[in-house]
């Protein structure tokens, strides 16, 4: 899918994005909330469990108690500790990101009254090469991980394959179309930035509000992600191709949420209908539960 105004040159792609921004500069309240996640660990680590919660409400039942789960990109370990708390015998967390798995541990350090009296378990490794023995989990989580791993199928094969038989894979993430995906909201304050503007124009622009702005400087480190012209802190996974890859396992059951972009919202009806023009523009996240 070409940018609306990629025809247009970089420099005038940049005055329109500048532009629509400026109108949207009331629209504040989601740029604070993200800017308070990515600063303070205590602060992202809740958030981690809340939104862990939010989704399991929204998918089918997923039995914790007693089970073997892993955190699949772990972040914060928010979610890992949330397993532990919920009576899960073993609860990891996995992640790519070394700085994630080091916050962990000074998060832990500086708050001894979280629930869980010691740092979860923790492993640092790429997803396409979980360091696990097959048949090892009841439960794989993954939330807001799949729009960034570099080999998806790869991935997949993993969480197969350390899964035991009838053990569940818990994905949430927003498709590349989503309105966020380009993961630019902490400096533009409208959605679809890059269905409309090329990814050049997008990222310079990104640094011209960060240098007014100096997001990125106060973000604690697992947050930090250089400014490219390139985007390649997503993946670009699209749904169809995300479909495509998890219909090449044997799955005994696959429960798939689409959820459309304004879902819980007064016009919830016109995502709906726009969802069934086109899935990839109008769907707002993936919630897919398979079972080995």
């Amino acid at each position: 899918m070409k940018p609306l105004f990629g025809w247009l040159p970089t420099q005038a792609q940049i005055r329109l994005i500048l532009g629509i921004n400026r109108l949207r500069a009331n629209a504040t309240e989601r740029a604070a909330f993200q800017q308070q996640i990515k600063t303070s660990l205590k602060v992202g680590f809740d958030w981690e469990i809340d939104t862990l919660k939010d989704f399991l409400k929204r998918g089918p039942a997923l039995e914790i108690s007693g089970k073997r789960i892993l955190d699949f990109g772990c972040g914060l370990g928010g979610a890992t500790d949330y397993f532990a708390q919920q009576g899960a015998s073993l609860s990891v967390g996995v992640d790519l990101n070394r700085p994630s798995l080091d916050e962990i541990v000074a998060l832990f350090a500086d708050h001894p009254d979280l629930s869980v009296a010691r740092t979860p378990l923790l492993a640092n490794a790429d997803g396409a090469r979980l360091p696990f023995s097959d048949n090892t989990f009841d439960l794989i989580s993954s939330i807001y991980v799949f729009e960034h791993v570099g080999d998806v199928a790869g991935v997949m094969s993993e969480c197969h394959r350390t899964l035991k038989t009838g053990g569940k894979l818990f994905i949430v993430f927003p498709p590349y179309y989503s309105p966020w995906c380009a993961h630019t909201d902490d400096w533009l304050a409208f959605p679809w930035p890059h269905v409309l503007f090329s990814e050049r124009a997008i990222a310079e622009t990104v640094a011209i509000v960060d240098a007014q702005k100096h997001n990125m400087a106060q973000y604690n480190a697992h947050a930090q992600f250089p400014i490219k012209p390139v985007f390649d802190h997503v993946n670009r996974l699209l749904l169809a191709e995300f479909e495509a890859i998890f219909e090449k396992h044997q799955w005994s059951n696959i429960d798939h949420r689409l959820p459309a972009v304004a879902e819980g919202s007064s016009v919830a009806w016109v995502g709906k209908i726009l969802q069934s023009l086109h899935r990839e523009l109008f769907t707002s996240t993936v919630i897919c539960t398979l079972t080995k």
